[in-house]
């Protein structure tokens, strides 16, 4: 009897501290890692609602880029919101063209969907405008959720930021996109790639163990998880 206690404490004590590993480590880690960790349990469920109807990348792709397009706005007036993550961005919901192309990318990360932010540089080499670039089957495709916008190519694909400079759409599109977007693709302001949304491998395996610990426990593990970030 006394070696069935013992037993069963152990593996009680073990549950417990497996239980309370992620919430030590995250009060161990810096802030950059603190806000990573909150934010992969706070969009898993949001990507998976998202893309519940979709049966592959390219259809979650879309499906990503509607949901952020349609529920961030573009500022108004004065308004020049300055947010610390993305998270932020979803949140408040209004935001420029950098920081929608932000959370696009992070929110398509969930799928470890590859894609990366682009900028669109005038005569002075400033960014004019922010896209986002999405690799859909080995092939970029370009996605604008600030106006909304995204072009076919000559291929009958969704079109990358090249086909839109070097002309390959057909000329009914080109023609009837407003001249002052059609001039951000002008061929003498090279564009900048600024940066993508591959995860290092220590950020990919934390990233899993939490999701696995989501999926096992659900709000048992959400909810003070975001009463401790909060």
């Amino acid at each position: 009897m006394k070696k069935r206690i013992k037993i069963a404490l152990i593996v009680l004590s073990a549950l417990i501290v497996l239980y309370l590993l992620p919430f030590v480590a995250y009060l161990l880690v810096n802030n950059n890692n603190k806000q990573f960790m909150f934010e992969q349990l706070a969009y898993k469920p949001l990507v998976d609602s998202i893309i519940q109807k979709a049966e592959n990348d390219d259809q979650k792709a879309m499906l990503i880029y509607k949901y952020v397009a349609d529920n961030t706005n573009e500022p108004q007036g004065n308004q020049n919101p300055k947010y610390n993550c993305t998270y932020d961005v979803l949140t408040h919901k209004t935001a420029s063209c950098d920081q929608q192309v932000w959370l696009l990318m992070a929110l398509l990360r969930v799928e470890d969907i590859d894609a990366r932010m682009v900028f669109l540089r005038g005569s002075d080499s400033i960014s004019h405008h922010t896209v986002a670039e999405v690799d859909i089957n080995g092939k970029w495709i370009m996605l604008d959720p600030f106006y909304s916008q995204q072009y076919p190519n000559n291929q009958g694909k969704i079109a990358s930021v090249d086909d839109i400079i070097t002309g390959n759409i057909p000329l009914r599109d080109l023609y009837a996109m407003p001249g002052s977007y059609r001039n951000l693709f002008a061929k003498q302001y090279p564009y900048k790639i600024h940066s993508d949304n591959k995860l290092d491998e220590p950020r990919r395996f934390m990233r899993s163990m939490l999701w696995g610990y989501q999926t096992i426990l659900g709000k048992l593990f959400t909810g003070p998880f975001r009463r401790m970030h909060n």
